[in-house]
């Protein structure tokens, strides 16, 4: 799939298995773009991937939120390093992911910050136990 095939998929697809997947590998190839700069802090992921983050994260169709959150949480360090050839500097790499999730932080700053407010608990409300109030968290702690 193509870069734009990956992004519209990651937003739009209706199955979230699909729609994670793609996030995933978008999230990948935007950490390994990072790693392979000369300077990882001058890094500005694809406006793409960062509209798809943005069409995931507002979301108010899906039920399981659980699942959205899923799909904006970045590839992990360990994850990336099965897929690079060696020698692969696990430092660095860590600085690329970080860098990569400090400009998508950056760029979605505003809805992340929305977005946290309409999950956040009520004044005076009571912490449930429960999958749906867990997968609110989940969202809202991303």
């Amino acid at each position: 799939y193509s870069d734009e095939d990956l992004s519209f998929l990651a937003a739009y697809d209706t199955d979230n298995f699909n729609r994670w997947e793609a996030a995933q590998i978008l999230g990948s190839k935007a950490i390994k773009e990072c790693y392979a700069a000369a300077d990882t802090t001058a890094y500005r992921p694809s406006q793409g991937f960062l509209e798809a983050l943005r069409r995931i994260l507002t979301d108010k169709e899906t039920r399981d939120l659980s699942l959205l959150a899923y799909a904006l949480v970045l590839p992990t360090e360990s994850t990336l390093m099965e897929t690079m050839p060696p020698p692969t500097d696990p430092v660095r790499l860590h600085l690329a992911r970080n860098a990569v999730r400090s400009a998508v932080a950056e760029a979605l700053a505003g809805d992340l910050e929305k977005r946290y407010a309409e999950l956040s608990p009520g004044p005076g409300e009571e912490l449930v136990i429960d999958g749906p109030s867990a997968a609110r968290r989940a969202l809202r702690n991303v």
